[in-house]
């Protein structure tokens, strides 16, 4: 099976990982893409506001609701003490899906994580055992634009859970035109693939400001998602 991998805090999951996610699955035939959240990652500090289930939690209500039988979550980096280093994860996952010696997994990254890719524990060799898949995301400060006009979602898809992009093969959602984009690979040496997504103007650390400032966030996550954050005022929401 062919199989991609997509990791991070997911605090909370937006419509952005899992259009990232479905861009990947399309334009390079993966037949499964593992969801991964992680339970310490290495270059970030996971903000306050949900704990480690809730954001279990709200990863699961996202993959059933967008309904992709592609799309799986797994807790390996939840039930591992210590670091998440991606290496240790992918090692973790080889022992349990790899079938042959050829194969490797998909290493969904942003464009955003490319300069400190370095940094990571055995970079060189992590990119030698997998593909990285790069995702493209907005220049530096185009994610602190508010509106949901500014989300990367036409008024439409605004309106709509992500659910409704499922089916769409091949295809990603966004309010932003072609001249937007960027390629993701500027300045990135190690062997990759692109991924050729619009942009989605927006993420976690976004959505928790908005939250908390009041702003509207609702068209920025599924809709079970809203819901969860709202029933438990999950951060700062009241």
């Amino acid at each position: 099976m062919k199989i991609a991998l997509l990791g991070g805090s997911f605090n909370p999951v937006h419509n952005g990982h899992l259009l990232l996610a479905l861009q990947a699955a399309n334009e390079y035939g993966y037949e499964r893409v593992l969801f991964i959240p992680a339970k310490d990652p290495p270059h970030k500090f996971i903000a306050s506001g949900a704990r480690e289930e809730e954001r279990w939690a709200m990863l699961n209500l996202a993959l059933d609701e967008f309904n992709d039988a592609r799309f799986a979550a797994d807790d390996c980096e939840l039930r591992r003490e210590g670091v998440s280093y991606t290496i240790d994860t992918v090692r973790a996952l080889e022992r349990r899906y790899k079938t042959r010696p050829e194969e490797k997994f998909g290493l969904i990254i942003g464009s955003d994580l490319c300069a400190d890719f370095g940094k990571w524990k055995e970079a060189d060799f992590l990119a030698e055992i997998t593909d990285i898949l790069l995702g493209r995301r907005p220049p530096l400060g185009d994610e602190d634009v508010s509106g949901s006009e500014k989300s990367g979602w036409s008024a439409q898809a605004g309106a709509a859970s992500a659910a409704s992009f499922a089916g769409a093969a091949g295809t990603s959602a966004t309010s932003l035109s072609a001249d937007d984009r960027i390629a993701g690979d500027a300045g990135f040496p190690w062997p990759h693939k692109d991924l050729h997504n619009d942009f989605y103007v927006a993420s976690s650390a976004k959505i928790r400001r908005m939250i908390a400032e009041k702003k509207d966030w609702k068209s920025l996550v599924p809709s079970s998602v809203y819901r969860y954050i709202v029933e438990r005022k999950l951060y700062g929401f009241n």
